[in-house]
C-alpha cells in the first residue's frame, strides 16, 4: 500500500531505512474452519486499497458532496477548478483519478442505502463500503453526529491495488492448523 501511495503522491521527506529481514516459516492458524471454507470467504477475493490524502483531494470530494443533488457527471467534474487542482497534485494519474470520481459519483447517490450506524464518533460496520462510507461521514458530520477531527481523518481517495483469492492464501504457508 505504501509503495502505491508514495508512487502517486511522493513523500520526499520520508526516508525509508532498509533493515535486513530474517525469513521464517509461516504458520496459518484458522480459528473457525467452517467460516474459512464458506463460499462467501474462501470463494472470494481480498482487495487491498491504497489511501491518498491531500488538500486538493479534500476540496474535490467537498465539491462532489456539495453538488450531489445536481446529479454530477464526470465531464462536469472535470471542468471544475477542484478537479484541475487534483490533477496537478496527482500528476500523470488522471485516469486513476477519473475512475475514483466515477465510483464517488455513484456512491454519493446511494450512500444512505447501506445501513451504517454512528458509534463513538465513527461510521460503524464490519466492512467499509467504498465511497459510501466517505459520504456517510459527510452526511453525519453535517448532522453534527461526527466530530471535525473524525470527519477529517476519513476524507481520502481509495484505489484498489490488487485482488488476492482467499483460496490462494493457504498455499503461501509452511503449515496450516485449525
Amino acid at each position: 500500500r505504501k509503495l502505491v501511495e508514495n508512487l502517486i503522491i511522493p513523500d520526499d521527506e520520508k526516508k525509508s531505512v532498509e533493515t535486513p529481514r530474517v525469513t521464517r516459516a509461516r504458520v496459518l492458524l484458522i480459528d473457525e474452519v467452517d467460516v474459512f471454507f464458506n463460499k462467501e470467504f474462501y470463494g472470494s477475493c481480498y482487495s487491498p486499497a491504497a489511501t491518498l490524502r491531500h488538500v486538493a483531494i479534500n476540496k474535490l470530494i467537498d465539491y462532489i458532496w456539495e453538488n450531489r443533488k445536481s446529479f454530477l457527471r464526470l465531464g462536469v467534474v472535470q471542468q471544475s477548478n477542484e478537479y484541475k487542482a487534483c490533477c496537478n497534485a496527482l500528476k500523470g494519474w488522471d485516469a486513476l483519478l477519473n475512475e475514483a470520481i466515477k465510483n464517488m459519483l455513484n456512491d454519493v447517490r446511494t450512500f444512505e442505502s447501506h445501513g451504517y450506524q454512528v458509534k463513538q464518533d465513527s461510521i460503524c460496520y464490519n466492512v467499509r463500503y467504498g465511497y459510501k462510507t466517505l459520504f456517510a461521514y459527510y452526511h453525519e458530520h453535517e448532522q453534527k453526529k461526527i466530530s471535525d477531527e473524525s470527519f477529517k481523518n476519513n476524507i481520502s481517495l481509495s484505489f484498489r491495488i490488487g485482488n488476492f483469492s482467499y483460496a490462494e492464501i493457504p498455499k503461501t504457508f509452511y503449515c496450516i492448523m485449525g
